[in-house]
């Protein structure tokens, strides 16, 4: 079974704008919202793989049951956990192929919210199970909780995939989670304290050794996404990198491309594949996130 857990989950606000200019007017040619929140976008790109997924979340009372029907409209079985609140909006602004995005903080978390997530995931922590941890962490909510959790999994049996950035990255990688999926910022940042931001021109042979240290702290598998120009993967014995399947003119959106490869690692794992075969279909899942999105269709 596979299961994502999603600590801070979102309504997704995808704003097409033709000609985006700052501080000026601008007009929508089209608005579409649909949930979000990393682990929930693996659960869909799994749905879309063919593949089942619960999906445990924590959502505002005031309006997180409208995410949870949606999820159950496509067919994700999903286990709410309520805060006060309002479940947040993410603005993403697309114009002329670039994505700009407005994330909010979300609703505060309390010790109660905190205990009845984690017996949540303790009801699913099986051994063989997978669990997705994706996503930024809500506030009042230490950033220590994905070790937390990583840990409650780990001496379960399961094994835990890690997606997300910052301290909670940094804390959560101290449980050695079985793969983690940074994109290159995250990577540099995670690895080089003094990474300002710029990523150098000779970007892959950082990547590789700096995969080569995450892989030395005890996770089994990388893989860092390169965005448009595809992704290195990484087990400690294979390496390689792959180039997208997709041309910048293809490209409808970037949103949820990178989670689509976390969705291919944990189907890979549940299905036993190889690592060549998890590396084709993270790009393949990848690219068809970028021609229709994530959302699952009426064939899944």
């Amino acid at each position: 079974m596979i299961i994502t857990v999603t600590l801070n989950p979102a309504f997704d606000k995808t704003v097409l704008v033709q000609g985006f200019k700052q501080g000026k007017l601008n007009r929508a040619d089209n608005v579409t919202v649909s949930p979000g929140g990393k682990g929930l976008n693996v659960s869909m790109m799994l749905k879309r793989l063919g593949a089942d997924s619960t999906a445990i979340g924590i959502f505002g009372k005031n309006n997180g049951a409208e995410i949870v029907n949606a999820l159950s409209k496509h067919g994700i079985q999903v286990e709410a956990v309520y805060t006060d609140g309002d479940t947040r909006t993410n603005t993403k602004i697309i114009s002329g192929g670039e994505l700009t995005e407005l994330n909010e903080p979300g609703p505060r978390v309390g010790d109660r919210c905190k205990k009845e997530l984690i017996e949540v995931v303790r009801k699913y922590a099986d051994r063989g199970n997978i669990f997705v941890f994706a996503g930024s962490v809500p506030q009042s909510m230490e950033t220590g909780i994905y070790f937390e959790l990583i840990n409650e999994v780990k001496n379960a049996g399961a094994l835990a995939i890690l997606d997300c950035d910052g301290e909670a990255f940094r804390e959560g990688i101290k449980a050695a989670p079985y793969a983690v999926k940074p994109n290159l910022a995250e990577l540099f940042s995670f690895i080089d304290r003094d990474f300002g931001g710029t990523i150098p021109d000779d970007y892959m042979s950082y990547t590789v050794s700096y995969s080569e240290e995450i892989i030395g702290m005890g996770v089994k598998q990388v893989v860092v996404s390169l965005g448009a120009e595809g992704a290195y993967f990484s087990d400690g014995i294979n390496n390689e990198f792959k180039g997208s399947e997709i041309s910048s003119d293809e490209v409808k959106t970037s949103v949820g491309a990178g989670d689509s490869m976390v969705a291919a690692m944990a189907y890979a794992l549940e299905k036993g594949l190889d690592f060549e075969a998890m590396t084709e279909l993270s790009m393949k899942a990848a690219a068809d996130a970028c021609r229709n999105g994530i959302l699952p269709s009426e064939q899944d």
